[in-house]
């Protein structure tokens, strides 16, 4: 049996047909929780059984809260939400806090909750035949970006970086690779926005592909609405060996 995994969403921010990052591998992990999420049926939803989350910001997070509540009283188990220490605290003190949100890790008990949360460190984590290894990534604020893989091969998915020398590294181990998953959040005329906030641009991109020594695939992601083919023309009129792709929504990877 294949492994699959599907993007629900991979944009930098909303509008109409835009979604924010959601990655549903199989029927049951998720990787974050943005807008993508949205479109699952509740069937889809209830199938749900284990979140990993790149970071605390709201656009890679914000189903989460919507998730405990429409589906946490329909299932046996908790929700199974994996996050390194700051984004756990962070979603415990500013969204699941009471005010903003129920906390849904103690609802409707402390011995039968909602949501459970599970501390990511730097041990691979494996469910059935998927293995997720996290490695910290360069952002605004603690981050990580994950290698999914099964036994045949693995994709990379960066979360939101700027540059960062351990996610080269983490390509660079890696043997078995059919797609690394990028974020290039904005153009090279907004290198300024792009700096503060940590995210690529394709100057700083094509600098880093640069130290990758294995020929690969390379999907970006997170760009700005509106500005997709704008962003990878910009990569494209750089040398590289790799094959540079827009990742879309709906995308299916067999792993």
């Amino acid at each position: 049996m294949h492994n699959t995994l599907k993007i629900l969403g991979c944009s930098g921010s909303i509008s109409k047909g835009h979604r924010t990052t959601c990655f549903k591998i199989n029927e049951n992990i998720l990787i974050d929780a943005g807008s993508g999420v949205l479109d699952l049926t509740i069937d889809e939803l209830k199938k749900l059984d284990h979140i990993f989350i790149t970071h605390s910001h709201l656009d890679h997070i914000l189903g989460i809260p919507l998730l405990a509540d429409a589906i946490g009283s329909l299932k046996r188990k908790p929700i199974n939400i994996y996050a390194a220490a700051e984004t756990i605290n962070a979603l415990k003190n500013n969204i699941f806090n009471n005010i903003i949100w129920p906390d849904f890790s103690t609802i409707p008990s402390k011995t039968k909750p909602f949501i459970k949360y599970h501390l990511i460190n730097d041990k691979d984590i494996t469910i059935k035949s998927i293995r997720i290894k996290p490695f910290k990534v360069n952002h605004t604020v603690p981050a990580i970006g994950f290698k999914i893989s099964s036994k045949t091969s693995s994709i990379i998915f960066s979360g939101d970086t700027g540059p960062s020398p351990n996610f080269i590294k983490v390509i660079n181990d890696a043997k078995d690779l059919q797609a690394v998953i990028i974020d290039v959040s904005f153009q090279d005329k907004n290198s300024k926005i792009a700096k503060l906030s940590k995210h690529f641009t394709p100057t700083q991109l094509s600098n880093e592909l640069k130290k990758i020594t294995d020929k690969q695939v390379i999907y970006i992601t997170h760009n700005k609405p509106g500005n997709e083919q704008k962003i990878l023309r910009e990569i494209q009129s750089k040398k590289t060996q790799h094959t540079i792709k827009v990742l879309k929504r709906n995308k299916l990877f067999t792993l």
